[in-house]
């Protein structure tokens, strides 16, 4: 038996991202996980899911029980978190690896971001989706060189100027003579 790699695509998860998981198994006793990881890293490059799952299994000869055993289990999650998502892990017992974004990574992270928290208010509809949905706009509208203030100006502007939603109008049809 030879070790073996294989994802699954967990599809119609309600998120707009793909959910694969990954499970290695290996008959081998010296198993590296920075190997198995970097073969996940290569994977990723190529197929760029927001979440991965690891999930890592060595054989155990035992001449009384021979069996399979659960090495470790690592999520990859490849998306912008809020600034205390990782001292909130850290503080539940587990690691977490986490990077600083460059402006421009920062701007298309925070553009998938704000796709991810519609698709959970989509499915949800509930006012903390609302609430996760508006702190995104406020940092997509800062990251991008605007106020809180010039956003609530030009949405002002544009509510004097075409209207709100308030009627609660949809557009049949326009017809030209």
């Amino acid at each position: 038996m030879k070790s073996i790699i294989k994802p699954y695509n967990i599809p119609n998860n309600n998120f707009n991202d793909n959910i694969i998981i990954i499970v290695f198994i290996s008959v081998l006793f010296d198993i590296s996980i920075g190997n198995i990881s970097s073969l996940v890293d290569k994977y990723i490059e190529n197929n760029v899911p927001s979440v991965i799952i690891l999930v890592i299994y060595k054989f155990v000869p035992n001449t009384e029980n021979p069996h399979w055993e659960r090495v470790t289990v690592k999520t990859y999650y490849n998306k912008l978190v809020r600034d205390r998502i990782p001292e909130i892990i850290e503080s539940s017992g587990k690691t977490c690896v986490v990077e600083v974004l460059s402006d421009e990574e920062y701007l298309k992270y925070l553009d998938a971001k704000l796709d991810e928290e519609l698709a959970e208010y989509h499915k949800d509809q509930n006012i903390e989706e609302l609430a996760d949905l508006l702190e995104v706009l406020r940092a997509a509208a800062i990251a991008r060189g605007y106020s809180i203030e010039d956003l609530e100006q030009v949405r002002a502007a544009k509510a004097e100027k075409r209207g709100s939603f308030v009627k609660k109008l949809l557009l049949k049809e326009v017809v030209e003579d």
